[in-house]
């Protein structure tokens, strides 16, 4: 979005409202621009909700695209055509931590990459905005990119599609065919780093270390499920 900045303390009121309605043109112009805006809401679990091959009902934290909805391993897949342009909104309801969107792979320049350091972070109950283009078409992954070891363990990340402008049966341009398709993304889980203590830690942003226990993985994943949640 383009705005304006404005200061003049002896400016008239008439003069404020032009303002105003520039900035707001500027703004509707901006978004009429993108060939796709969407929206993931960043929360946490407050009640185990993803259940396992054996049962077992673990927190999750992650990315869903509605606020009701609940959250899914893995997160919502995002589907782009080649060299669109593309607002990915993000609003954080954590509940604590920061968080962001990391586009894993997708080549675009570091103030809407995801990266802290080099991109922003979104606290919480506040907005974020990446923009960017497609360039590419392939299969790609998002995450979140603050503590990540953390947040990305914890069920924040999800797969991105980027389809050819050409043809829906090409991977691209004078690429492979294919008749059929099927989104495979493997993970893996650690029941203890999906309790409260993680999932649901107190944010201090003075802290340096976060102390967890061992990593030490029981299940392996395709979309989430294993064993026999696969079958079918």
């Amino acid at each position: 979005p383009v705005g304006f900045v404005y200061h003049n303390f002896n400016c008239t009121m008439m003069r404020q409202l032009y303002l105003a309605l520039v900035s707001f043109a500027a703004v509707l112009g901006a978004n009429a621009q993108m060939d796709s805006v969407l929206t993931l809401i960043s929360k946490i679990d407050f009640q185990p909700s993803h259940e396992l091959h054996d049962g077992n009902q673990i927190l999750l934290m992650g990315y869903s695209s509605t606020i009701g909805g609940s959250l899914n391993l893995p997160s919502p897949t995002l589907e782009f055509k080649e060299n669109d342009s593309i607002q990915l909104d993000m609003w954080n309801l954590s509940q604590g931590p920061p968080h962001t969107i990391h586009l894993h792979g997708l080549d675009v320049d570091q103030e809407n990459d995801g990266v802290p350091a080099l991109s922003f972070s979104v606290a919480h109950d506040d907005t974020g905005s990446y923009m960017f283009k497609a360039p590419h078409p392939g299969t790609y992954l998002y995450h979140c990119h603050e503590t990540s070891v953390l947040h990305v363990q914890a069920g924040m990340y999800g797969v991105i599609i980027v389809r050819p402008n050409s043809t829906d049966t090409m991977t691209w341009d004078n690429g492979y065919s294919f008749h059929s398709e099927r989104t495979w993304l493997m993970s893996e889980i650690d029941t203890n780093w999906h309790h409260d203590t993680i999932i649901n830690h107190t944010y201090d942003s003075t802290a340096m270390t976060h102390l967890v226990l061992d990593y030490r993985l029981q299940h392996f994943l395709i979309n989430g499920k294993s064993e026999h949640q696969l079958v079918g």
